[in-house]
């Protein structure tokens, strides 16, 4: 895709701009890193960054949202970096749309929220009301609970991502060496590492006689 986007005429390309970013915002919102990677690629592409700007219109809604959602919940580090390293990209080529975009899911965050208090509070109501009824002695009612998706709740509590932390100093990942690395590096834990090294393969724990 890479290539033909690197051949393809710009009349051709405005054409399918749209189906392009949508993919593209897919496939950033991939929780598999390898996936989010290889897209998160795109934005050192002249090409690719030049109908960013171009299209910025129809491409900034669709990317800022794959972009700042998928920085809340990612796990790995060096997609954080990346994902951090985009929406920099954009809120360097486009403020004004960066902006609007980010006030734009700021009140549809807000939006929702409100939804979820109201639910709440109708719940509340009905079992207020079935409460009083007698036969609730003999029959519990049952606590119902809204389910919310961890990205929704993560997105409420904090509104939007904080605009500070593209200004903190990342590990550039459009250097030379990172467009050369085809795989990202897992973050490490310390716990994990030491009870490996504890670890005694099965079959090996043996008494120093070489009994059975």
């Amino acid at each position: 895709l890479e290539e033909m986007i690197n051949t393809v005429p710009p009349s051709e390309l405005a054409k399918v701009h749209i189906d392009f970013f949508q993919r593209l915002a897919r496939c950033v919102s991939s929780q598999h890193f390898q996936v989010a990677e290889r897209s998160l690629y795109y934005f050192n592409n002249e090409v690719v960054v030049k109908a960013i700007q171009e299209f910025s219109p129809d491409v900034y809604p669709l990317l800022f949202n794959a972009l700042s959602r998928n920085l809340r919940v990612h796990w790995n580090r060096n997609i954080n970096a990346l994902l951090l390293s985009a929406l920099k990209t954009m809120m360097e080529l486009n403020q004004v749309m960066f902006d609007q975009c980010s006030q734009r899911l700021k009140a549809e965050m807000a939006q929702s929220k409100t939804k979820q208090q109201q639910r709440d509070q109708r719940w509340k109501a009905l079992e207020a009301v079935a409460s009083k009824n007698p036969a609730s002695a003999a029959v519990p009612i049952p606590r119902v609970t809204t389910p919310t998706l961890p990205l929704a709740r993560d997105l409420m509590e904090d509104t939007v991502f904080d605009m500070k932390a593209l200004t903190l100093e990342q590990p550039d990942p459009r250097s030379k060496n990172a467009r050369m690395r085809r795989k990202s590096f897992l973050p490490q834990d310390q716990d994990v590492q030491q009870a490996l090294m504890a670890h005694t393969p099965h079959g090996l724990n043996l008494s120093a006689n070489g009994s059975d």
